[in-house]
Parts: structure tokens; sequence; C-alpha cells
């Protein structure tokens, strides 16, 4: 019997899992302000609401399943940035990625997080901040970060931090 019930309490899992990552996905996108996917449009935290889908897909994994999760936090005001790859927890990462950036100024802000990829964060002399969050290297990060800097307005567009996850 307890076989039986072992077995049956591993099926309603197997089934009821799917549903809960799908509304643990669709939770953290309404978190973000994010109502579709599109990579146009952005999240508040300013990334595209595509990337954040990804993000949140990581985040809503069981543990122990192998993504690496990293942030950026940036201080608009000073140019210091903090930022953090390869950890297990996304919660984990944001806090040390603003803990790092703390110690050199004060109004450290989460510009990027991601999830087993490369990022990068450009920004012009006026001001303009930009960024890649979905690259399979360093290189291609940083070359589009300054990219959509530019396309943005930026006047000599800089990359200002870069790192990746895996």
């Amino acid at each position: 019997m307890r076989v039986r019930i072992a077995g049956l309490l591993l099926l309603l899992t197997a089934i009821a899992a799917p549903q809960a990552r799908a509304d643990c996905v669709a939770a953290c996108m309404t978190a973000e302000n994010c109502t579709d996917a599109s990579p146009t449009v952005q999240s508040k935290t300013g990334a595209s609401c595509a990337s954040m889908e990804a993000f949140c897909q990581g985040q809503c994994q069981p543990p122990g399943n192998g993504t690496r999760y990293g942030v950026i936090a940036y201080s608009a005001t000073t140019g210091a940035w903090g930022g953090v790859h390869g950890y297990t927890d996304p919660k984990g990462a944001e806090t040390a990625a603003l803990a790092t950036c703390s110690r050199h100024a004060s109004d450290c802000a989460v510009v990027v997080r991601y999830a087993d990829t490369c990022v990068a964060v450009s920004v012009s002399k006026d001001g303009v901040l930009a960024w890649d969050n979905d690259a399979k290297s360093r290189g291609l990060a940083e070359n589009r970060a300054k990219q959509d800097c530019t396309r943005k307005g930026g006047v000599d567009c800089r990359v200002v931090a870069s790192d990746c996850s895996q």
C-alpha cells in the first residue's frame, strides 16, 4: 500500500510541477511589469521582457538544476558597479551585487539580472545606459551593449561592466 501511495504522490508531483512552474514564471513576469515576452518592451528594471522571461524561467527551476545566476548593480552618479556570477540562488546574487557596488556608492541599483549567459552594461558621456544580457560571449555582449547605447542616442558609449554567469 505504501508503494502505491508513494507512486501516486510521485505521479501527482510530476503532473503538478509544470503548472506550478508556469504559475511561478507568470508571477515573476507580472512582478517585473511584463505582460508578454516582447524584446521591445522593457520591464520595471529596464531589461527587455524577453530577457526577463528567460531569467524568470531559470528562477522558477527546482533547486539543483544547474542554473547559474548573475547580477550587475550600477551607480548612475559615481559610475561604480558591482557584479557577481555563478550563484545558484538569484536572490543571493542580487544581494551580493548590491553589496559589492555599495562599497563604492550609496545609490546602487540592479540594472541587469541574467542566468546562464553573458552580459555587458554600457554608458555614454551624457548618461545613456544600455545593456545586453543574452550573449554567448563577453565580447558579443559588450559590442551589443555599446550598439544599443548609441542607438538610444548616447555619445561616446563605453562598457562599464561585463560578465558571464557560466
